[in-house]
């Protein structure tokens, strides 16, 4: 969000202000800052958002002493049964998150609707920006990698008093028939889900874009999952199909589509602004020369939005192999996934259950990194856009 703002600054006012003595701190925050002023307070909403919903790591690592309403939830519905004080939180939540999204809405409107100032790329040219890029991009990656690492280690050693030493015995059990059939499970869930979530983010894209503006709710709706947590939609789901004919919590469906639900507002996000910026006159003249509409969208359209179709795929499936909020409250011990086996293997005590725990995250990195590669992949060059 910032860096995106930020690549729209004309290098022109910065020289400005450096030709009229300016220092490059006070350049910085006297130019710089007051035009990154909107798009930190968005990037500061989202980050804001983002924590208010975190479930898995506040999980894992906070335990009972320190519980969120995301653990609460959580903890309420299935551990104690105290279902309408579950509820109860939820519709906090929601409220909270809706109050918070509509002022992230305001923000970025304002935002939008300012003089958008020319792009042009620029490079470090000082040896200060360049030690400090170099200097942003290690602590970046140390933050990032330093984690992955540290899983990869501890898959591979077992410490014991006195000595660490090196084994496989947590990827070896990583190729027991129960671990190997969460692996097939998740990569089945994500599939279905990415397959879900791109066709009904494309429909909701076409229909906003090319409908008439009474399809504009679309749009609103399709924003909807943003406003409730995942751990809000798995226990929504858990209440509302719990009782004949409609009692599918048994139904292994169910997972794919609340991980669908989940990552479809990121899909229509991405799809959409490509579906508005295709020039309408080329569909006039495909028109014109007696393409039917279909064909019209087949040779026109599909090619020009085709990448961010693949962009979008791509981070559907990302979010389905580590959703692990609506998972926890959905998933059966015949139907687990790499999230939920790795919080079962974590929550028992013993070395052996730990290392293949740290075995299952190194594999869920790998697909995720796989994913991401993909995303950078199919993402419009500079010079495409």
């Amino acid at each position: 969000i910032v860096g995106a703002r930020w690549e729209q600054l004309h290098p022109g006012i910065e020289q400005a202000a450096r030709t009229l003595g300016a220092s490059p701190l006070t350049v910085f925050r006297t130019v710089t800052l007051p035009l990154l002023r909107g798009a930190l307070a968005t990037a500061s909403g989202v980050i804001a958002l983002f924590a208010l919903t975190s479930y898995g790591i506040v999980r894992t690592l906070g335990g009972p002493a320190r519980a969120t309403i995301e653990t609460e939830i959580y903890t309420r519905s299935v551990l104690i049964g105290d279902m309408p004080g579950a509820i109860a939180l939820s519709i906090l939540q929601m409220i909270v998150l809706t109050a918070l999204l509509w002022w992230w809405a305001k923000r970025h409107r304002d935002e939008s609707m300012s003089p958008q100032i020319s792009v042009a790329q620029q490079s470090p040219s000082t040896r200060g920006q360049i030690a400090l890029v170099y200097g942003i991009a290690l602590a970046t990656a140390a933050v990032v990698i330093a984690p992955m690492c540290a899983l990869l280690w501890r898959s591979l050693t077992r410490t014991t008093p006195g000595a660490t030493r090196f084994t496989l015995a947590g990827w070896r059990a990583v190729a027991s028939s129960t671990t190997l059939s969460a692996i097939s499970t998740s990569m089945l869930f994500a599939l279905c889900a990415m397959v879900i979530a791109t066709v009904l983010g494309l429909m909701v894209a076409l229909g906003v874009a090319y409908g008439s503006p009474r399809f504009l709710w679309l749009e609103r709706i399709s924003v909807l999952p943003l406003t409730v947590s995942a751990v809000t939609i798995g226990l929504g789901i858990l209440i509302t199909y719990d009782t004949a004919p409609y009692d599918f919590r048994s139904a292994w469906i169910i997972t794919p589509l609340a991980h669908s639900l989940i990552a479809l507002p990121i899909v229509v996000r991405i799809v959409l602004p490509v579906v508005r910026q295709i020039p309408r006159g080329l569909q006039s003249v495909a028109s014109t020369l007696g393409a039917t509409p279909l064909q019209t969208w087949l040779t026109v359209d599909r090619p020009l939005i085709s990448r961010a179709i693949g962009a979008s795929a791509a981070i559907a499936f990302a979010i389905s192999i580590g959703e692990f909020g609506a998972t926890s409250f959905l998933t059966r011990r015949s139907s687990e996934t790499l999230p939920v086996t790795i919080s079962r293997l974590l929550s028992r005590p013993g070395d052996a259950l730990r290392t293949q725990a740290y075995a299952l995250c190194v594999i869920i990195v790998v697909i995720s990194m796989i994913a991401i590669f993909l995303i950078d992949m199919l993402r419009p060059s500079r010079k495409a856009k």
